[in-house]
């Protein structure tokens, strides 16, 4: 959504799932990721923002079965998130 709205539009939702059949999402372009929850896995304390896809820790955790969601509903239950999520990327990471 926001990134769409910047005119961003070669991230892909990705779909990752590690050896006890959890999954974990993130968006991922040509060089890069952005995993905004990515601070609620041990050692990581902050969610990554444009990290360098070859320095991106949870591909490796998440290694078995990654691919791009492609038939992703715009997920309604984000809309209420919408502001803060915006605030916090234009605040924090959009300089």
């Amino acid at each position: 959504m926001i990134l769409q709205q910047e005119g961003i539009n070669d991230f892909k939702i990705m779909k990752g799932t590690n050896i006890e059949e959890e999954n974990h999402y993130w968006l991922e372009s040509e060089e890069y990721v952005i995993d905004l929850t990515a601070h609620q896995f041990n050692g990581i304390t902050s969610p990554f923002i444009l990290i360098e896809k070859s320095k991106y820790p949870l591909n490796k955790i998440f290694s078995l079965d990654i691919h791009e969601i492609i038939d992703f509903q715009n997920w309604s239950g984000l809309n209420p998130y919408e502001p803060k999520i915006q605030s916090i990327f234009y605040v924090d990471y959009y300089k």
